[in-house]
């Protein structure tokens, strides 16, 4: 008795120092991350730090054309004023006989010049009109650019640290031959795998409901809320299970092997991640570990364990 009672504290400890080494692990696998999200970080800010300058480069240059455009309406302005002024200069030079001999040429030289210089204007308000929507498209562009790349990179961010989360929430085998399940890499997958499991309960409703009654298996759909009919469900699959443990106890009572083993706790459902650990909280549960560690850590009321009373075929609670 005395050898049986050690050997079960020896493998107590050893699975409470895999817990131990689980924890370090984690916080481990949670600086990493935290690592890589800040290169991360610094790189989407890098990158739209380039981007700024590249499109203000580029309003730039829009701004210097528009500016050319501009002197050159003005000088156009300045040459058609200056031919108007000799125009007139030589018209006031000119006497009345050769302004009847010569009038319809003038006139119609001075209006070429007038038609000459309305359609001088008009270009270089459509070259004007065509600089500013080209400038303002090529903002657009490289706005529209650096946007897209910011949610690109936001996207695979947040994709990188789903897929670190899933890695981080996902179970291992330890060392002591326990089989722990493990959880899907991704969302997408865990929502494919609800999906069907919700399917296959909605199947399982509707047959219980097409078959005939049974007051040991689950109850008809009735007024009760969903929330009573899960328990009213649970309350009867715990019942079944603890009544054939017991029977399958008593019949078959268990080798020394498995009565030294604790019972496996079911392994919990995957729940999404709530949201990521701050530097403020990782510094606290460094703090923490201490205390983590006495708490998980064998104690003197651990090590003496009072002999089990109970004998093992009638012992409801063993597998």
């Amino acid at each position: 008795m005395t050898s049986m009672k050690n050997s079960s504290i020896s493998d107590c400890c050893y699975s409470e120092y895999d817990v131990v080494d689980d924890i370090t692990t984690t916080f481990a696998k949670l600086r990493t991350i935290l690592s890589e999200e800040a290169i991360t970080r610094k790189k989407l800010n890098e990158l739209f730090i380039k981007q700024k300058e590249e499109a203000e480069a580029a309003v730039r240059k829009a701004q210097e054309h528009l500016a050319f455009v501009n002197d050159e309406q003005a000088n156009m302005r300045d040459i058609i004023r200056q031919e108007s002024e000799v125009a007139k200069e030589e018209f006031n030079r000119t006497t009345p006989v050769q302004l009847d001999v010569s009038a319809e040429g003038e006139e119609r030289e001075l209006m070429e010049k007038k038609k000459k210089g309305v359609e001088i204007e008009e270009e270089i308000k459509q070259m004007e009109a065509k600089a500013r929507e080209d400038a303002e498209q090529l903002a657009r562009e490289q706005a529209r650019q650096v946007a897209e790349e910011i949610e690109r990179q936001r996207l695979e961010d947040e994709r990188c640290q789903e897929d670190d989360w899933d890695r981080l929430r996902a179970p291992s085998t330890s060392d002591n031959g326990c089989y722990k399940q493990s959880t899907p890499s991704s969302h997408a997958d865990q929502r494919l795998g609800e999906s069907q499991y919700q399917e296959q309960e909605t199947a399982q409703e509707e047959a219980r409901s097409e078959r005939a009654y049974h007051p040991y298996q689950d109850p008809r759909p009735d007024s009760r809320s969903s929330e009573d009919r899960d328990g009213l469900r649970r309350d009867t699959v715990i019942s079944s299970r603890f009544s054939m443990s017991t029977t399958a106890a008593s019949m078959h009572p268990p080798p020394k092997t498995l009565r030294k083993q604790s019972p496996v706790e079911p392994t919990p459902e995957p729940e999404e991640p709530t949201r990521q650990l701050t530097d403020a909280e990782m510094y606290k549960m460094a703090k923490l570990r201490e205390e983590i560690l006495a708490m998980v850590s064998p104690t003197k009321k651990q090590q003496q364990l009072p002999v089990m009373h109970t004998p093992p075929a009638h012992n409801p609670f063993r597998f």
